[in-house]
C-alpha cells in the first residue's frame, strides 16, 4: 500500500482538514492557537512569531520527508510562512505568493505603498518610529488619526488618537513603535470588501459586499456584523471596486489565491484602498459566497494547490444568486438566561439560520466577527429587497445574559 502524501495546512477554516483527508492525503495542521496540543498531525506554532513573520524553518524538518505534496495557507498570519516553506521545498508546486509578494501582502505599509504606486487610491498614511513627532504626524494625516499594527488583521490592536496626551499614553503601552503606522481616520464612510478568487491567473469570481457596520466599530461594540452582496452602491461603483482589486492582484503578480480586499467609500473621494489579505475570508463570508455561485469554494480553493486535482483550464463561475447577505449575532460573556429566535420556516428567502447557544450556557466573551450566538444567510431578488431584508434579519435573534 502506497504511503499517503502529506499536505501542510497553515491554519484551517471550517472543514478544510476533513476535505483534504477525503482526497487521500495526510494533513499536518500548523496552528497558532495556544490551546493547541502538539500531536503527530497538529503542531502549535507561536502566534507572536507568526505575527512578526519570524520563522525557523528547521522547526518543520522532522515532519517533512519526500512525501510533501503541497503547502496551503488558510489564515492571515501564515502567508509569509507559506511562501518560505514552498521556497524551502521546491519540489512541491509553487502556487500562491512568493516571498517578496507575501512580504508586501503582510505589511500594511508596503501594501498601501504598492497600491498607490499602481494607481489604486488609498487613505493617507505615514510610517512612524521612536523619534516620530506628534505634531508632524497629525499635520500629515489629520486629527484624530488611527495608530495601526503593520501586520495586524481583523481590526485588532488599533488605537484612535485625538490629542498628544492620548498619543503619549498609547506609546507607553506599545513594545515597538516601529511595528505601527499612522493613518487618517474617516467618518461617514461605507466599508466594502471584494473577495476575489484567482486560479492560474484567471479571475474565477469576485464578490463585492458592503459591511453592515465597519470592522473597527464591530470590534468595539460587539453588536454583530454582516455583509450584503453586492451592497447598495450603484453598478458603476461596484465595477470600479472590482477593477481596482484586479489591478492590485494583476500588478502584484500572484496567480493563485483567495484575496480578501477591503475598501472605504465616501461620496467626496470615492474608493480608497484599505488593505488586503491573501487568505480565505473570515466571518461567514465563504459559505455565503459559495451560495452565490452554488459551488463549495473551500473545496475549490484547496484543490487549486493539489496538482492531481488542479484543473487544466479555469473559467469564471456564474452567479446563481446575485443578491445575498449574511449576519452574525455576537456571542457575549456570561450565562445565557434566555434566547429568542424568529421562526424562519415560512420565509423561503432565508437559506440558513443556525443557533449556537442555548439557555444555561456559560460563555467567555469572543469577538463578534469570529464567533457568534447565531447566524442567518438570506437572499433577495434585487437591491431594494436586499436592503430591507438586511435590516429585518437583525431582529431575528436575541439573548439575555447574566454575570457568571
Amino acid at each position: 500500500m502506497l504511503k499517503q502524501k502529506l499536505v501542510i495546512l497553515l491554519g484551517t477554516k471550517f472543514n478544510a482538514i476533513e476535505i483534504v483527508r477525503s482526497l487521500g492525503f495526510r494533513v499536518l495542521l500548523i496552528s497558532d492557537d495556544p490551546k493547541q496540543e502538539n500531536t503527530p498531525d497538529r503542531v502549535y506554532f507561536p502566534y507572536e512569531k507568526s505575527q512578526k513573520g519570524i520563522y525557523d524553518l528547521a522547526f518543520f524538518e522532522p515532519y517533512v520527508n519526500d512525501d510533501l505534496e503541497a503547502v496551503i495557507v488558510c489564515v492571515e498570519d501564515f502567508v509569509e510562512l507559506g511562501a518560505q516553506l514552498r521556497a524551502k521545498y521546491p519540489q512541491i508546486p509553487q502556487f500562491g505568493p512568493n516571498e517578496s509578494q507575501a512580504k508586501t501582502l503582510r505589511s500594511k505599509v508596503l501594501m498601501k505603498s504598492f497600491a498607490r504606486s499602481v494607481g489604486v487610491p488609498t487613505t493617507n498614511f505615514v510610517e512612524i518610529d521612536e523619534g516620530s513627532d506628534f505634531s508632524t504626524i497629525s499635520s500629515q494625516v489629520g486629527l484624530p488619526f488611527l495608530l495601526k499594527p503593520k501586520l495586524g488583521w481583523l481590526a485588532q490592536g488599533i488605537h484612535l488618537i485625538a490629542n498628544e496626551a492620548e498619543w503619549q499614553k498609547v506609546l507607553a503601552t506599545i513594545p515597538e513603535v516601529g511595528d505601527y503606522f499612522a493613518e487618517e481616520y474617516l467618518t461617514s464612510i461605507k466599508e466594502y470588501c471584494c473577495d476575489t478568487l484567482v486560479a492560474d491567473g484567471v479571475f474565477v469570481a469576485q464578490f463585492a459586499g458592503e459591511y453592515s457596520v465597519s470592522c473597527l466599530e464591530s470590534n468595539h461594540k460587539h453588536e454583530g456584523i454582516g455583509v450584503s452582496f453586492p451592497g447598495f452602491l450603484g453598478a458603476e461603483a461596484i465595477e470600479r471596486l472590482k477593477s481596482l482589486t484586479r489591478t492590485f492582484i494583476e500588478t502584484l503578480g500572484v496567480r493563485d489565491g483567495f484575496f480578501h480586499t477591503e475598501f472605504l467609500w465616501t461620496p467626496e473621494r470615492g474608493w480608497m484602498f484599505g488593505e488586503v489579505g491573501c487568505r480565505l475570508p473570515g466571518g461567514y463570508q465563504l459559505p455565503t459566497e459559495s451560495k452565490v455561485v452554488e459551488t463549495n469554494l473551500l473545496d475549490f480553493y484547496l484543490k487549486m494547490f493539489l496538482p492531481n486535482f488542479r484543473k487544466d483550464t479555469y473559467k469564471a463561475l456564474p452567479f446563481v444568486h446575485p443578491y445575498v447577505g449574511y449576519y452574525l449575532f455576537p456571542k457575549l460573556a456570561g450565562t445565557v438566561k434566555s434566547v429568542r429566535a424568529e421562526n424562519t420556516a415560512n420565509l423561503p428567502w432565508v437559506f440558513e439560520f443556525k443557533r449556537y447557544i442555548k439557555e444555561g450556557d456559560v460563555l467567555d466573551h469572543e469577538d463578534s466577527s469570529v464567533t457568534m450566538g447565531a447566524h442567518v444567510l438570506y437572499g433577495a431578488n434585487g437591491i431594494e429587497e436586499l436592503r430591507s431584508r438586511s435590516q429585518l434579519i437583525r431582529t431575528f435573534f436575541s439573548a439575555d445574559y447574566e454575570e457568571s
